[in-house]
């Protein structure tokens, strides 16, 4: 878990948001982290560090708005042990 949070920790983020649980698959862990970006640009430079980590098996990115209009980006990694 702590290579999954460096990406974030490097450009000085602290997640809103950081849960993980046992995948459905022995070994395999179900990581989402929830995070404030300044913009896409960012928000896809976070996944593909998150794409090119040894253990990180696929990424989704999510982009949600909240009220009063912020927008926040959901990262979910799908790591293998």
């Amino acid at each position: 878990m702590p290579r999954l949070i460096s990406p974030f920790a490097k450009r000085g983020l602290v997640p809103r948001r950081f849960s993980a649980r046992a995948g459905t698959h022995r070994g395999w862990l179900t990581v989402w982290v929830e995070t404030e970006l300044p913009d896409a640009k960012a928000a896809d430079s976070i996944a593909n560090n998150l794409r090119g980590i040894l253990c990180v098996d696929a990424v989704l990115l999510e982009e949600t708005q909240r009220v009063p209009r912020k927008r926040e980006h959901t990262f979910g990694a799908f790591a293998a042990g």
